[in-house]
């Protein structure tokens, strides 16, 4: 015969210290993973954020900045000492008035094609005045990257060519024969850059397509 008092499920059962299974379980705090929020008895995990917007340094900045203006230095440099070096050699190899292929040495005291003349020194002065003025405006430019540093270094090199031929010997040298006209690399060079920077500051609607000959103006 069994006891009913003994056999209740609200009796403690020896070993257990006086608490029954539920009031141990009862008891138990849940378990909470660490970095978490419980709610209405769920565990939610709370995501921090730990990306932050890339900052570059002020080195870094500096450098993106001076790339443009370093490339076109070396492109400028490149131009003056390739243009002095042919001048120094077809004059000193080619005897004047005569032609050798392309290469024929001919002083030219004027300006290019002979627009105009004056004092040496004067025409010294002018081209420099030029070259300063043209540095004042196409370095914001290739800064910005509105015009390619390449383009800015020909037009920038050929003009500090023939500033230098000028005021070394009183006179620009041309050599190189294109048709009836008579010219050097560094006139070719101003030529070029000038005309790649214009075509560069022309508004992205105004420019000619490859695929289409067409030229869109903005509406």
């Amino acid at each position: 015969m069994t006891d009913a008092s003994s056999s209740s499920t609200g009796c403690p059962a020896p070993g257990h210290g006086g608490r029954t299974t539920n009031q141990r379980n009862r008891t138990r705090a849940p378990h909470t993973p660490r970095g978490t929020k419980s709610q209405n008895g769920r565990s939610t995990m709370t995501i921090r954020a730990t990306t932050s917007p890339r900052v570059l340094p002020a080195r870094a900045v500096e450098n993106q900045r001076r790339r443009p203006l370093t490339a076109m230095t070396a492109t400028g440099a490149a131009v003056t000492a390739v243009d002095l070096t042919i001048k120094y050699l077809v004059v000193t190899w080619i005897p004047p008035r005569q032609q050798l292929a392309l290469l024929a040495p001919i002083t030219n005291p004027e300006f290019t094609l002979g627009v105009a003349g004056g004092h040496p020194l004067v025409m010294v002065a002018l081209m420099t005045l030029g070259v300063v003025a043209a540095l004042a405006v196409v370095i914001p430019l290739v800064t910005r990257g509105r015009v390619p540093a390449w383009a800015a270094g020909l037009t920038i090199g050929g003009a500090v060519a023939n500033t230098v031929d000028r005021a070394l010997n009183g006179a620009v040298q041309d050599y190189l024969v294109v048709g009836h006209v008579v010219l050097n690399l560094a006139d070719a060079a101003v030529v070029i850059g000038m005309a790649i920077t214009a075509y560069s500051l022309l508004p992205t609607g105004t420019r000619v397509s490859r695929t289409d000959t067409r030229v869109e103006w903005p509406r």
